[in-house]
């Protein structure tokens, strides 16, 4: 069994229970979300008797070596739930079935956005900073968000009926956010649920050197991931680069951290990178070496292919390295709670704030993913709709939402799910009605009407 298997093996009856019944499976995983995967897999502690099988406890060793193949130094010390639903996220079937397709966008990541701007009426003001976000509940005006934003040159304000607010809770906190009717444990999960460190360090190389160059025994010929416990700790080799020729420049991910490895090797990154990163490069450079040999002489030849010697050019052509804890646009990677917050403190953010919406990643199960991305808009514009029937189309976008496939002939393309349409199976449609009564007393109650 590989390492991620073990980790499936362990927690599949949370599994299997999340799979057959997202609402009952997440009320039961809830009651182990005091936990973090360290203490629950040193201990099995199991009030429950629901998880009454051999594994774990595992010894500190077994645990840290798991922790080392499976994610970053220090992963297993968030919320055990983390564990169990990024386990569904990679491996949604159980171990030793066949997996989930995976796809590659040609292009990269960021066609996503792309071509979704590109289906926009009106198109996002970039360059922009929103300085303020205020509720305006005075009578007769129709409970509208006032939003203050700057350039260099000017300061503008645009009212709208509500704020849809897709930032990182940390980006969000430095907002001026006083005007609106955020409750205090709302405002407490802004600023106290965590998030992951990341660091990512993409090199140019003259060729592919690690499909085209290596010993026949070692050269990496489909795409996937190589774990280990260097600095760089995850190298991810592509595969749109698979069948293009051998002396073709290409790109390699050489290093890919989170937790404690990205605050490490985050300390060599520049924010002009790649300027002022000689050694950050050199350590790259170094540890691919290493990974890739199984020698000194073998890996000191390789490096000093990839690096060059003296006068003689090496295959290193170019790198760029991003941290995203030292980015102002993010202030952290992506949310990764901590023990507890999932079950207290996560539900407060879910809960639209009168007309102001939180959307993102933070807010669904699906952390660091463009689904949980989409689906928390989809849940957060619902239950929003749910508390402005009063704005002519509310209760008619809402009807769409609740559809779950479209109509047409069986068989035929027009009766497959439709992306994205329907509230997504751990938010049944009477929680979501719920929070949006909560969202119109809060407004109410900032208006003096209750």
């Amino acid at each position: 069994m590989s390492p991620s298997d073990v980790v499936d093996e362990a927690t599949h009856k949370l599994r299997d229970a999340i799979k057959a019944d997202a609402v009952e499976g997440w009320n039961l995983l809830m009651k182990y979300d005091k936990h973090t995967t360290r203490d629950w897999m040193g201990s099995n502690w199991d009030q429950h008797g629901f998880l009454n099988h051999k594994l774990p406890p595992f010894n500190a060793t077994t645990i840290n070596f798991l922790e080392t193949m499976n994610g970053g130094t220090d992963w297993y010390d968030q919320a055990f739930s983390e564990t169990v639903l990024e386990s569904l996220d990679f491996n949604y079937n159980n171990p030793g079935t066949s997996d989930l397709p995976w796809w590659c966008i040609m292009g990269g990541a960021q066609q996503l956005p792309i071509r979704m701007e590109k289906q926009l009426a009106r198109k996002p003001i970039y360059e922009t900073t929103v300085e303020a976000i205020s509720a305006i509940t005075d009578l007769g005006s129709d409970w509208q968000m006032e939003v203050t934003t700057s350039t260099e040159s000017r300061t503008a304000k645009q009212q709208y009926n509500a704020v849809f607010n897709t930032t990182t809770l940390g980006c969000l906190r430095r907002i001026d956010t006083s005007g609106c009717t955020i409750s205090n444990s709302a405002k407490m999960a802004h600023r106290a649920l965590a998030y992951g460190q990341s660091c990512k360090v993409g090199i140019k190389f003259s060729h592919a050197w690690w499909l085209h160059t290596l010993p026949d025994s070692r050269r990496i010929t489909s795409g996937g991931l190589g774990h280990s416990d260097l600095h760089i700790r995850t190298v991810v080799y592509p595969s749109y680069n698979i069948v293009d020729p051998a002396d073709k420049p290409a790109v390699l991910l050489a290093s890919y951290t989170w937790q404690q490895d990205a605050e490490r090797i985050g300390a060599l990154i520049s924010r002009e990178s790649p300027a002022n990163e000689h050694e950050l490069k050199m350590l790259l450079l170094h540890e691919l070496a290493k990974l890739h040999t199984t020698t000194p002489e073998e890996e000191q030849d390789l490096f000093e292919k990839l690096a060059g010697k003296e006068d003689t050019p090496g295959w290193y052509m170019d790198h760029y390295a991003h941290d995203w804890s030292h980015d102002k646009l993010t202030a952290g990677a992506f949310a990764f709670f901590r023990a507890q917050q999932f079950s207290t403190l996560w539900p407060k953010i879910i809960v639209p704030s009168g007309n102001l919406v939180i959307a993102g990643e933070a807010a669904s199960p699906h952390h660091a993913w463009v689904v949980g991305a989409l689906e928390s808009a989809v849940v957060g514009l619902y239950s929003w709709l749910y508390s402005r029937l009063d704005i002519p189309g509310a209760a008619e976008v809402m009807a769409l939402i609740d559809v779950d496939v479209q109509e047409g002939e069986p068989g035929t393309k027009e009766t497959e799910p439709v992306p994205f349409v329907g509230l997504p199976k751990y938010m049944p449609r009477a929680h979501a009605k719920v929070m949006g009564l909560i969202a119109a007393d809060r407004v109410q109650k900032a208006a003096g009407l209750a």
